[in-house]
């Protein structure tokens, strides 16, 4: 069966060829009506064969303790004391809103989780925040790099 090893922030997964039936009920388990992927299921279910093998998603991916600014400030970890990989793709999705790169929508979104009115505060303000959080959590990338390795694989 054919293998290919990654490796991501000093860790190495494996990732083994699966049938083609197998891949597209990833997709459809994780892919809700509109089109959207939960990418850190997916990932997170496929990196469990071959079994044992790989460390799991909060092992590769690297978050701060905080993730914001010195005005907007957010927990990166679950109540568990996790890494939050959920919030973490959340926000760096949100880069894509409009079809192209823009932080706005980054700082838009994680002002609204913190519970506040957008309009207090200028566009330039929530843009540079936005990219302030993207570069926090670009790690969460990874999962889509896992996720097309894992289909390409012959």
């Amino acid at each position: 069966m054919n293998k290919e090893i990654l490796e991501f922030n000093g860790k190495q997964i494996s990732l083994m060829k699966q049938p083609a039936s197998f891949i597209a009920n990833l997709e459809r388990k994780y892919t809700d009506r509109s089109g959207k992927i939960n990418i850190v299921a997916y990932v997170d279910e496929l990196l469990k064969y071959p079994a044992g093998v790989n460390p799991a998603l909060d092992e590769i991916i690297t978050l701060p303790e905080i993730l914001g600014n010195e005005k907007f400030q957010m927990s990166s970890r679950t109540p568990e004391g996790k890494i939050n990989l959920f919030l973490a793709w959340e926000l760096f999705s949100a880069l894509f809103t409009t079809g192209r790169a823009d932080t706005y929508f980054v700082g838009e979104m994680f002002i609204k989780k913190l519970g506040k009115q957008i309009d207090i505060y200028s566009f330039v303000e929530i843009e540079e925040l936005g990219g302030e959080i993207i570069k926090q959590v670009a790690n969460i990338a990874v999962l889509t790099q896992i996720r097309e390795s894992f289909r390409k694989l012959r």
